[in-house]
């Protein structure tokens, strides 16, 4: 599988997975602006936006801010629902999906 941080970086291939058929996804923003990927509880992606990781010149101005949206292609045949989880602590907000 591949994933994609637009104003960021074109597609890159996720590392290992865990074996399950389904997969529980969660994907959090914290401050940096740092994101966390977690299939099945298990920690598979963990990137913090920089000059280094982010090869697009606007991607300070885009991820700085709050997240309005997560979103999935419409070509994804993969995906049966997602369920948005917003935690309130100042620092960070979650999202949860469900991803077959």
């Amino acid at each position: 599988p591949e994933y994609r941080f637009d104003h960021c970086h074109d597609s890159s291939s996720l590392p290992s997975l865990p074996s399950d058929v389904n997969k529980t996804w969660k994907i959090t923003k914290f401050a940096g602006p740092r994101i966390t990927v977690h299939c099945n509880e298990v920690k598979v992606l963990d990137i913090t936006m920089s000059d280094q990781t982010c090869t697009q010149d606007n991607w300070s101005n885009f991820w700085s801010g709050e997240v309005e949206q997560i979103l999935f292609p419409s070509a994804d045949s993969a995906s049966d629902y997602y369920i948005p989880e917003v935690i309130c602590t100042g620092l960070k907000d979650e999202w949860k999906s469900t991803i077959e």
